[in-house]
């Protein structure tokens, strides 16, 4: 898995020239492997977690992106399970990365104000004790709200562009 600056160059060359060529943000084509739930887009990519997350974190800044966040959930509920009556180990890691584009964020609150709550994006990486080396990776769908709003679409596109280059 090594990534290099003319790769993801490549890569957000592409992306601009095949989204001025396509009519809409639904006729592009979604990876087979990438699954859908009302509420939550989710797929897995081998490999050690530190790695994926360095991995996940360069996709997210080579767009210009700042990461506003990291929020170590897994470490959390290890560390609070005493308190609360159950030590369960349920992620070996676990950690939410919270960004948000200005260009993507402004066009999507300026359609409708009240999506300034859909801000920042969010993509939760995560690995499962009994599932070592491989490595979730998660957000939630905004298009459940309005899969019409193009606004939306592009937010969607942005996660998922972001999240389907580490597949490669």
């Amino acid at each position: 898995m090594r990534y290099s600056r003319l790769r993801n160059i490549t890569t957000m060359l592409l992306l601009v020239l095949g989204s001025a060529c396509t009519p809409s943000h639904q006729a592009m084509v979604k990876p087979a492997d990438f699954t859908q739930s009302q509420w939550i887009r989710h797929t897995t990519v081998p490999g050690q977690f530190e790695e994926v997350k360095s991995f996940l974190e360069l996709a997210i800044t080579d767009r210009g992106i700042k990461i506003n966040n990291v929020s170590h959930i897994a470490e959390m509920l290890k560390r609070t399970g005493a308190e609360v009556g159950d030590e369960t180990s349920l992620y070996s890691h676990g950690q939410a990365i919270e960004f948000c584009s200005a260009t993507i964020s402004r066009a999507m609150m300026k359609s409708n104000a009240h999506y300034i709550s859909l801000c920042p994006y969010i993509i939760f990486i995560y690995e499962l004790p009994q599932q070592p080396g491989t490595i979730h990776l998660s957000y939630r769908n905004l298009l459940v709200i309005d899969a019409n709003d193009p606004t939306l679409q592009a937010v969607d596109q942005l996660l998922q562009d972001i999240v389907s280059e580490l597949k490669q």
